[in-house]
C-alpha cells in the first residue's frame, strides 16, 4: 500500500541503468517488460480481487526505451479475400480423428473477429464469456523449463473487457455445445480441468507455438500466404 508510481519508476530506471562486468545493460527491454508485468498483476490483483488498492500505480506506466531502433520491416496482414479463403477452407476441413471438432476454424475466426493475441486466446475459459461480452485477465506462455503457464498479462491495459457479435457468439456456443458432446460421447476426448474454450482432445491447452505451425500447413493447403496471427485482428469481418 505504501508503493508509489515514483518508487516503481525509480525501481524500473535502476534496473535500465544496471551493467554487466562487461558493462552491457545486465537486464535487456524485454526482461524489464516482464517484471513490470509481475508488478502490474500484483496490483491488479490488489484493486479488483481482494480490493485493498482504489487504484494501481501501475496505471498506464511503461518501460522506457533509451535507444529505440525503428523497425524497417512492415506489418503483414491477411487481405479480406486471403482471409475469407482460409476461414472457408477451414471450416470445410475435416480431421481425421475428430471431423466435427473443428478447433481451428473456430479458433482463427474468433481471432479475426476479436483482435486478441494468441496467447490470450488460449488461456480463456467459458467462464469468461457473460452474455455478449468476454473478459481477458490471462494469458499462456513457456516457462525457464519450457512447461506451459498460465501468466498475467503483459500491462494493465491489457486486462479487459469486449463485447463479442452476434455471429461470434453463435459460433461459439456452437463450439461449446459440440465440444460437451465429444467430452461425453468420446471415452478418448477429455475435459480440460480449467474448462477452457480452445482445448484439444486430450483436455490440454494449446501452445502458441502449435497453432502457428498448425495454420502455416492450413495456409499452404488453402492456397494462401501465411502470415503470422497477430495481424488477424487488424480485420474485423461480418461476412458469415
Amino acid at each position: 500500500m505504501k508503493i508509489t508510481r515514483s518508487d516503481i519508476k525509480k525501481w524500473i530506471k535502476e534496473y535500465m541503468d544496471m551493467r554487466n562486468k562487461n558493462g552491457k545493460e545486465k537486464y535487456s527491454y524485454g526482461a524489464r517488460i516482464k517484471y513490470l508485468s509481475v508488478l502490474k498483476g500484483i496490483f491488479h490483483y490488489a484493486v479488483h480481487e481482494i480490493e485493498v488498492l482504489e487504484k494501481s500505480p501501475t496505471d498506464r506506466l511503461s518501460v522506457p526505451v533509451k535507444d529505440s531502433v525503428a523497425q524497417s520491416n512492415k506489418t503483414k496482414y491477411f487481405t479480406l479475400k486471403e482471409l475469407t479463403t482460409l476461414l472457408t477452407f477451414m471450416k470445410k476441413y475435416r480431421h481425421q480423428r475428430y471431423s466435427d471438432y473443428q478447433l481451428y476454424y473456430v479458433l482463427i475466426y474468433f481471432l479475426s473477429e476479436s483482435g486478441l493475441r494468441i496467447s490470450e486466446a488460449l488461456a480463456l475459459r467459458w467462464s469468461d464469456i457473460k452474455g455478449n461480452k468476454i473478459t481477458v485477465e490471462r494469458q499462456t506462455r513457456r516457462n525457464d523449463n519450457n512447461q506451459l503457464v498460465l501468466t498475467t498479462l503483459k500491462n494493465s491495459s491489457s486486462y479487459r473487457t469486449i463485447t463479442l457479435n452476434d455471429e461470434v457468439l453463435k459460433t461459439l456456443k456452437k463450439f461449446k455445445l459440440k465440444q460437451n458432446e465429444m467430452i461425453l460421447k468420446e471415452q478418448s476426448f477429455y475435459k480440460n480441468k480449467d474448462d477452457i474454450i480452445f482445448q484439444n482432445y486430450l483436455g490440454n491447452y494449446l501452445t502458441p507455438s502449435t497453432v502457428r505451425e498448425s495454420i502455416q500447413k492450413y495456409c499452404k493447403l488453402a492456397g494462401v500466404d501465411y502470415m503470422e496471427l497477430t495481424a488477424l485482428g487488424i480485420l474485423t469481418l461480418y461476412f458469415y
